[in-house]
């Protein structure tokens, strides 16, 4: 904790002169804690308006488009580069293709307002 309040301290002090900022980075410190190496990811898609489709007024795209991007781009994420730089840490990357299922959730209306 006394490097973590150091650090920060020196931060602060190179901002308040006006310094350039300098960059600093830590090694991970393994603990041998539990690492997930092969996730699942299912995908919940909330609100009626998924199950009706709909077209996205600013970019034109339909809601068909915006499934296929986003569970493509989690299938193939596993094994790239990207998250290939998690495998320094005991193999924690994950291979292509973890999108195990989706759903659709219309039991729950979507709030007019974030809680």
């Amino acid at each position: 904790m006394q490097k973590c309040a150091a650090v920060a301290a020196w931060f602060l002090a190179i901002s308040i002169m006006g310094a350039a900022p300098v960059f600093a980075v830590d090694n991970l410190i393994d603990h041998s804690g539990q690492v997930l190496t092969g996730p699942n990811l299912y995908i919940t898609y909330w609100g009626i308006d998924w199950q009706n489709g709909f077209n996205d007024i600013s970019t034109g795209l339909s809601s068909i488009k915006y499934q296929a991007y986003l569970e493509d781009f989690l299938n193939r994420v596993g094994g790239g580069n990207w998250i290939g730089t998690q495998l320094q840490y005991r193999n924690a990357g994950s291979s292509p293709g973890v999108v195990k299922g989706i759903w659709i959730d219309t039991t729950h209306p979507l709030p007019a307002t974030p809680t």
